[in-house]
């Protein structure tokens, strides 16, 4: 089955401030990535009203980055939007990051590099949402769960340097 063919020509996606999407990240040592792949997938399954199971593709986030970032890329170019990502470059360079978490040493903190894939497919699919969708909010503002998750993540990489 083709996973491009039926993105709409008016996509949304799950919005959050590149800023926001770094910090999580950061404050919940990478964990928030699988988070984020389920909040795209559950997007792209209410609007497609399609069959995909957002919990594994969450979990299997990797193998499922191409169909993702492919979405994105079809629906910047179906607005015509100047620079669209460039879907499997992203995704092999997440999957290499992402393999680098098997390096000893210092070297296995190059996996936390695999944020920059996610920015980048982030940045694409907010200007998407623009586009389609401009009185969609932001997510640029921090809840208070979220906060928590915050200074929970400084203090254990505070104590992780001690």
């Amino acid at each position: 089955m083709n996973t491009t063919s039926s993105t709409p020509t008016c996509s949304r996606f799950y919005a959050i401030s590149t800023f926001k999407l770094l910090v999580m990240y950061i404050c919940t040592l990478g964990f928030y990535e699988v988070y984020w792949f389920y909040k795209q997938w559950e997007m792209i399954k209410q609007q497609e009203k399609s069959s995909v199971i957002p919990i594994l593709r969450s979990i299997f986030g990797i193998l499922f980055s191409y169909p993702l970032f492919r979405r994105i890329q079809l629906a910047q170019e179906a607005n015509e939007q100047s620079v669209p990502l460039a879907s499997m470059f992203w995704c092999v360079i997440l999957i290499l990051l992402n393999a680098t978490m098997v390096l000893a040493g210092p070297l296995r903190f190059l996996t936390f590099c695999s944020i920059l894939p996610l920015l980048v497919a982030q940045a694409a699919a907010n200007q998407v949402n623009h586009t389609n969708f401009p009185e969609m909010p932001k997510n640029d503002k921090f809840n208070q769960i979220e906060i928590v998750i915050v200074i929970f993540g400084i203090f254990v990489w505070l104590t992780s340097f001690a």
